[in-house]
């Protein structure tokens, strides 16, 4: 009888910038599999995918089609590179865009279309909300304020219009709108100490402003050779699980538009008996979160092929 039970966690964009791909470069050893994804990934950038990447200033790593690829490329082929040396996966979970990666992880995506479906999903995202002057729509807030200071900053999110994009932990949300607005809400925080922090991500995510998005994504996943998760896998905007080809064309088609509950993700994880958790990056983002649960939760160490 297995005692441990092992998920995945996939987090988003925000830490990419500083990746280093020289060691998912293939070797001898790997599979055709994995050399045939990495050569996909270095179409798409027009090079060896870690000397095209390193030729990227650290702007164009936070251009939305870069970011995602960045992402997604480190997420599922370091999977691939060490599936091989896991224990039995038993759930996989996806942060924001991680959710792509951890559907491919899954097995619900074909690994000869997850390129085309990463740089779609982040051309139709940029379609639905021009940003021509690349500013950050994201930023993160603490919750940890008094009451009156909580009141006051929610009458200026609501003022400017700006919507909950992903309720992270207890102590953590993420917010997003229109760059002028994000702007002037971050000058009003730093004066009234409201502990707001920009994120550089140039569309508003998982808010109502990339509504125009959805429909377009959905019918490209539709057109697209989906099939049920061979890994269980849970939505990041409801956290129950999904099961069918249906129900991952929702999940990844609505979440571009609506509030990705990770708190409750992270607790549907503990609820279903997972004991230890890989945190794949990029960074350690998801790692220190999990540890916030004060839960028995372990963190796997990063695997050796």
């Amino acid at each position: 009888m297995r005692l441990s039970r092992l998920a995945i966690i996939c987090t988003g964009q925000g830490q990419q910038a500083g990746l280093d791909f020289k060691e998912l470069r293939p070797n001898a050893l790997d599979s055709g599999e994995y050399g045939l994804l990495w050569r996909s990934f270095s179409d798409a950038l027009g090079g060896e995918f870690d000397e095209a990447w390193a030729l990227l200033t650290p702007e164009q790593r936070t251009l939305n089609v870069n970011a995602q690829l960045g992402v997604v490329a480190w997420q599922v082929l370091r999977y691939l590179r060490y599936r091989g040396v896991l224990p039995q996966i038993d759930w996989v979970v996806g942060y924001s865009v991680g959710e792509l990666s951890a559907q491919a992880i899954s097995g619900s995506i074909p690994l000869g279309q997850l390129v085309k479906l990463v740089k779609t999903r982040a051309q139709v995202m940029d379609e639905a909300f021009p940003n021509p002057n690349h500013l950050p729509c994201l930023f993160l807030l603490s919750e940890r304020l008094p009451p009156q200071a909580r009141v006051r900053r929610k009458e200026c999110l609501e003022k400017l219009g700006l919507q909950l994009a992903i309720h992270r932990s207890q102590a953590e949300t993420i917010w997003g709108g229109a760059p002028e607005a994000v702007a002037l809400f971050l000058q009003e925080a730093d004066k009234a100490s409201w502990n707001a922090r920009a994120i550089d991500v140039r569309v508003p995510s998982h808010t109502s402003f990339l509504s125009a998005a959805v429909p377009i994504w959905k019918e490209k996943l539709i057109a697209a050779s989906l099939q049920p998760p061979a890994i269980k896998i849970l939505s990041g905007i409801s956290a129950e699980p999904v099961r069918t080809i249906r129900e991952v064309q929702d999940a990844l088609s609505l979440q571009l538009a609506q509030t990705i509950r990770w708190e409750e993700c992270l607790a549907a994880m503990q609820e279903r008996g997972v004991t230890e958790v890989w945190d794949i990056g990029p960074g350690q983002d998801q790692t220190r979160l999990v540890q916030e649960l004060k839960s028995e939760i372990n963190i796997l160490d990063q695997p050796h092929s």
